[in-house]
């Protein structure tokens, strides 16, 4: 074996060619993944934006539908106050009336009472036949 060094002679224009060329394309590549980025986030701040904005829309609609709601109850709080006052009215006529249902009827039966009574003793008299 012969230990005969080999001389190796290469043009370093073409390595340092290439190395410039990688160089000059490292900005553009950060810069073009830096805007991939970009765009990405900013797809999911729109997206992100959507969602709130529709929720936001469904719980507007929500407090809208609530404050119907509310609306119709108080109409129908109102509706039975009204109701209840009529009610109250006819409750004291009907207490009324009762009275004076009462009253006729003890009224009829005293005075059937004092018939009965005249009648037998109007009977009961002697020297009437």
């Amino acid at each position: 074996m012969s230990n005969t060094p080999t001389q190796v002679t290469t043009d370093l224009s073409q390595a340092l060619a290439q190395i410039n060329q990688k160089l000059d394309d490292f900005p553009k590549e950060v810069n073009q993944r830096f805007d991939n980025l970009q765009k990405e986030v900013n797809q999911r701040f729109d997206n992100l934006q959507k969602d709130v904005d529709q929720k936001f829309e469904h719980l507007q609609k929500d407090v809208t539908d609530i404050k119907i709601e509310l609306a119709t109850v108080r109409g129908d709080i109102n509706s039975l106050r009204i109701e209840v006052g009529y009610l109250k009215e006819d409750i004291k006529e009907v207490k009324g009336s009762q009275k004076a249902q009462i009253w006729t009827l003890i009224g009829i039966l005293g005075t059937a009472v004092v018939g009965t009574v005249i009648k037998f003793v109007i009977t009961d008299i002697p020297g009437n036949p």
